[in-house]
C-alpha cells in the first residue's frame, strides 16, 4: 500500500479518523507526532504511516505518501482549541491563562492566538526557506513564527490544490468512508465507526449556539484568513467530487 500521511489539523476530529484508520489497516504508524520529532528520525523511509499534528510542509521530509486534511468550521473549531486549553491540565498554552483569561483577550495574546486565529492556514501555509538557514530546524521556526497573512494564505490553497482528499468535520463519518473506499480500505458503516470526543462535557449542540453575537463577530474577524480557506476548501472539494 502507498504511504499515508494524514495532516491531522488540532480540534478538527482528527483522533477519530485516526482510531479508525488504524483499524482498517495493519500499518504502524510513525512515532514523529510533531515536526520536531521528524527532523530527529534517522529512518524516515522505513515509516509509511504518519499521523501526528505535521504541518503541510513535513512533505518535505515524508516525501511521496496520500496526503490528506480534515477541516473545520474555523469558529467551531476556535472554541474547540479554547476549551481543550481550559480544560487540559497538560495542554502548553494553559500556563498563559491568567494572563488573558477571556477571548478578546486570548486573541491578543501571541502564545494563545495560535490556538484560536487561523489556525488551519498556519498548518497549511507556511513555507520554510531551507536554503537562507544554517538548520532545517531554524528555517522551520522562522516560516511558523509569523502569523497568517494572505500569503500565507495562497501557500495554503496551494497546498489544497495538491492534496489526495480533503474532509470535513461536519461530515466527518461519510467523508472517511469516502476516503477509506479511495484506499480501497475496508471500512464499517458510518453509524459504526468511531467517534472519539476529547471533551466528554460537551453535548452536540455546535458552539456557535452557545455564543452571543459580540464573540461570534470576534471570532469570525479573527479567523478570517481561515474562513477563507474553509470556503475554497469546500468548493475544491466539490470540484474533485469529494463532496
Amino acid at each position: 500500500m502507498k504511504r499515508i500521511y494524514f495532516i491531522h489539523i488540532a480540534k478538527t476530529g482528527g483522533i477519530s479518523l485516526e482510531e479508525n484508520l488504524l483499524a482498517a489497516t495493519s500499518m504502524t504508524p510513525c512515532p514523529a507526532y510533531y515536526w520536531e520529532d521528524l527532523l530527529k528520525l534517522e529512518n524516515l523511509s522505513e515509516h509509511n504511516l504518519f499521523l501526528g499534528h505535521l504541518q503541510y510542509f513535513c512533505k518535505d521530509f515524508i516525501g511521496d505518501a496520500f496526503t490528506f486534511t480534515i477541516l473545520r468550521d474555523p469558529i467551531e473549531r476556535a472554541m474547540s482549541g479554547w476549551e481543550h486549553i481550559h480544560r487540559d491540565p497538560n495542554h502548553p498554552a494553559r500556563a498563559h491563562l491568567e494572563e488573558a483569561p477571556d477571548i478578546r483577550s486570548a486573541l491578543q495574546h501571541r502564545r494563545l492566538r495560535r490556538h484560536i486565529s487561523n489556525s488551519m492556514t498556519w498548518f497549511l501555509g507556511p513555507r520554510p526557506q531551507y536554503e537562507k538557514f544554517k538548520t532545517k530546524e531554524a528555517a522551520i521556526r522562522h516560516a511558523i513564527h509569523d502569523f497568517p497573512d494572505e500569503v500565507m494564505l495562497d501557500h495554503a490553497k496551494e497546498a489544497l490544490d495538491q492534496l489526495d482528499f480533503i474532509g470535513f468535520t461536519e461530515t466527518l463519518n461519510s467523508d472517511t468512508v469516502r476516503l477509506f473506499n479511495i484506499l480501497n480500505l475496508e471500512t464499517r458503516p458510518e453509524e459504526e465507526l468511531e467517534v472519539k470526543n476529547s471533551n466528554p462535557t460537551k453535548t452536540s449542540k455546535k458552539y456557535v449556539e452557545e455564543l452571543d453575537q459580540e464573540t461570534i463577530e470576534l471570532l469570525r474577524e479573527a479567523n478570517e484568513i481561515d474562513f477563507k480557506l474553509y470556503e475554497y476548501a469546500q468548493q475544491l472539494a466539490g470540484k474533485k467530487g469529494w463532496r
